[in-house]
């Protein structure tokens, strides 16, 4: 640490801390062990390797957030902050997002430019995490010390005094502590955490987290657990699902056989009946079947469930997959009369669903081209009725962006572009510079690479090639329109915050599109 990469941040540092601190009158001196019995020192180079390490991974495109290496992050910054404030006795805001210049206009910043080009994105990112994190860090600290003073001096007592679970998951629950900050805090006070009971708080929570949706109605969901979804393919031999909706389109199919049912019991436990028994249920009876193949949507990627009617009298409400099997959930108006049935999907919905679902790849790759190529999907849904889009970025987006965002999408709408689809091998997908996948999500192999407005075996000819960036690719299972223009709209109705870091965008296409642009106009007119 004592080489010109690190010295000039250490001299920062100091200059940054109140003069009367003990460790503004020391500076660094690269003491170690037990001969920094303050960890002073320690401080300052945990402090500069935590700016090091966070600057370059933002400058490379990383953001701090709840999962994942934006977890990593996050917790590193907040390392960071509390050597600052607790160790070194920092009193300025933001301290660790003030030492980001330094970093850049030193050593490193000739070895890595990015740390200057960035420079203003970086800063901003850091100032926000570290501004809600003293907030955070304050309520917690002072309920924590609080709370350790409630357990008395155990100073001369033989056992280790313990935080009481309940108190650690308040912490976690209500103010937003991390457990594991609650953990080093009060071992760095001789106190141990109740671990056991905070995970039989958080189980309870669960529970009534649980309880609530059951009552609501929600907690009837057919779900297939890996014993059931195994003893289908070993136990009985049952093929995995053909499923027809992403590769065709189609709404309509004849033929199909049903090869398993299910049922709940009283306690509402998903268990397998025989399919004659399914076929001869009785009227509002909710089953479960999985068929050969399926014309049905099941929900993934962000779109919703088709709907619609197995056989003459098997109303499907929902559609899930499990390992491959797709469960279709809904109820009997009369006995089916056969294991053989068609199946008819609910068309006027679904080609209401897939404009949407459209048109969601066609803001993602509007919302780069606006804010930059820091934004990271989310989450997304996909209805009849909207769209809803969820991305990361560090604050609102403004008017202008969110004018210059419709309009590139509209603009998309409007290029009459076709929809290409194909399967590829995952490697080869992945090899596209300008594909956008969801971080951390697993992708099945091959995978269905979607492109609006070119060719994908034009594509993967030349992955590489800058062109690509000029267009929407994606990965993804959901179904398409052929043609962008089909969307006839676009208009967005909301841009709100989701949580730190994370924005959500809501749109809609086509009717819905062209009566909001009207009521845009007339309210206009009216100002």
């Amino acid at each position: 640490y004592d080489t010109d990469a690190f010295m000039p941040i250490f001299q920062a540092i100091q200059n940054k801390l109140p003069p009367d601190v003990p460790a503004f009158q020391s500076g660094y001196q690269g003491r170690v062990g037990i001969s920094d019995p303050d960890s002073i020192d320690t401080a300052f180079r945990a402090i500069a390797d935590h700016v090091r390490c966070l600057c370059i991974a933002i400058a490379d495109g990383a953001r701090p957030s709840n999962e994942g290496r934006g977890y990593v992050l996050r917790r590193v910054l907040r390392r960071a902050v509390r050597y600052s404030r607790q160790t070194l006795g920092a009193k300025e805001t933001p301290f660790i997002a003030s030492l980001a210049p330094v970093l850049a206009h030193g050593p490193l910043g000739e070895a890595y430019p990015e740390l200057r080009t960035e420079l203003d994105k970086i800063v901003e990112i850091l100032t926000d995490e570290e501004q809600t994190f003293l907030t955070t860090l304050d309520r917690g600290l002072k309920y924590l010390d609080e709370s350790i003073l409630e357990l008395g001096d155990t100073t001369n007592k033989k056992d280790c005094a313990v935080l009481p679970g309940s108190k650690a998951f308040f912490l976690y629950d209500s103010l937003g502590f991390p457990i594991d900050l609650t953990r080093q805090v009060a071992a760095e006070r001789g106190v141990a955490v109740d671990e056991d009971g905070f995970r039989t708080a958080m189980a309870q929570q669960v529970a009534r987290s649980r309880a609530t949706k059951s009552k609501s109605g929600l907690g009837n969901r057919f779900v297939l657990s890996a014993a059931q979804t195994a003893a289908l393919a070993d136990g009985s031999g049952i093929p995995i699902t053909e499923s027809l909706a992403p590769i065709s389109g189609t709404t309509y199919t004849e033929g199909v056989t049903i090869l398993a049912a299910f049922a709940l019991n009283e306690d509402k436990e998903l268990f397998q009946v025989s399919v004659e028994e399914a076929l001869g249920g009785k009227h509002g009876e909710e089953l479960g079947l999985i068929l050969d193949s399926t014309p049905f949507y099941a929900e993934g990627g962000g779109q919703v469930a088709d709907t619609g009617v197995i056989g003459d009298s098997f109303i499907v409400m929902d559609v899930q997959t499990y390992a491959g099997y797709v469960l279709h959930v809904g109820r009997l108006t009369a006995p089916l009369a056969s294991s053989i049935v068609k199946c008819t999907v609910d068309a006027e919905r679904r080609a209401k669903i897939v404009p949407n679902h459209s048109m969601t790849h066609s803001l993602n790759h509007a919302l780069r081209i606006v804010l930059g190529d820091g934004v990271e999907q989310r989450g997304s849904l996909c209805d009849d009725q909207r769209l809803r889009f969820d991305f990361s970025h560090p604050r609102a987006v403004n008017p202008d962006e969110l004018a210059k965002i419709e309009a590139l999408v509209q603009d998309i709408v409007q290029a009459d572009l076709n929809v290409d689809a194909k399967l590829v091998p995952l490697e080869k997908a992945r090899s596209i510079s300008a594909l956008r996948a969801v971080f951390g999500e697993a992708y099945p192999d091959p995978v269905r690479v979607v492109a609006q407005g070119c060719l994908i075996d034009q594509v993967l000819e030349s992955p590489e090639a800058e062109q690509w960036y000029d267009y929407s690719i994606e990965l993804c299972g959901g179904t398409h329109l052929q043609n962008t223009r089909e969307a006839q709209a676009f208009v967005i109705t909301e841009e709100t915050a989701v949580a730190k870091g994370i924005r959500r965008i809501e749109a809609v296409t086509r009717e819905a599109a062209a009566q909001a642009q009207v009521t845009g106009i007339q309210l206009t007119e009216q100002a």
